[in-house]
């Protein structure tokens, strides 16, 4: 699965690497409260900047 993330300054395109933790909401700040574990769930594939 792949995640588009918009900001102000432009987009960000990720690949989901383990789609099961992230199948719960409760679990979310959790499974992105590091930098580490963050990288565990999803790896940028690519920037573009307005």
């Amino acid at each position: 699965m792949l995640v588009l993330f918009e900001t102000p300054a432009g987009f960000a395109l990720f690949k989901v690497l383990d789609e099961g933790k992230l199948s719960k909401v409760e679990d979310l700040c959790k499974e992105f409260s590091s930098a580490d574990s963050a990288r565990q769930v999803i790896s940028l594939l690519t920037c573009v900047s307005e």
